[in-house]
This record gives C-alpha cells, structure tokens and sequence, in this order.
C-alpha cells in the first residue's frame, strides 16, 4: 500500500471526526433524548461527551477496516 501524505492523514482524520460527530449525535438524539422528551422528563445532555467519544471510537475503526481490509491488522 502506498505511503499517504500528510495531507491526506490529516483530510482523512478531519473526516472521521466530522463523522463521528454526526453519527454520535444522531444516535444520541434517537436513543436518549426522543425517548426522554416522549416520557416527560429532561434527558441529561451533559452526557452527551460519553456518546460523543463512544461514537468517534466507532466510527475511526470502522474507517481502520475499511482502510486497511482486515480487522486486526
């Protein structure tokens, strides 16, 4: 495989945490916050960063298979 430039490293990390971003807090909303405001009670959004992390996690290996083609290289 050939080497990236640091352009690309740095494209392909700004991407994976816009991502993240996006995907963690689309999930959140979905699993935390709707089901907090159909229920009648205010979801805690300072928890909000443990999602985010959660999610940006995800969202970086699954671009490392992706990337790469095997799961534990």
């Amino acid at each position: 495989m050939e080497d990236k430039s640091l352009f690309e490293v740095v494209v392909m990390l700004v991407f994976i945490f816009l991502a993240g971003s996006v995907l963690t807090a689309m999930g959140y909303a979905v699993v935390v916050v709707l089901p907090g405001e159909l229920l009648g009670f205010d979801p805690p959004l300072d928890e909000m960063w443990n999602y985010w992390l959660y999610g940006l996690g995800g969202v970086a290996y699954i671009a490392h298979v992706l990337r790469s083609g095997t799961v534990f290289k």
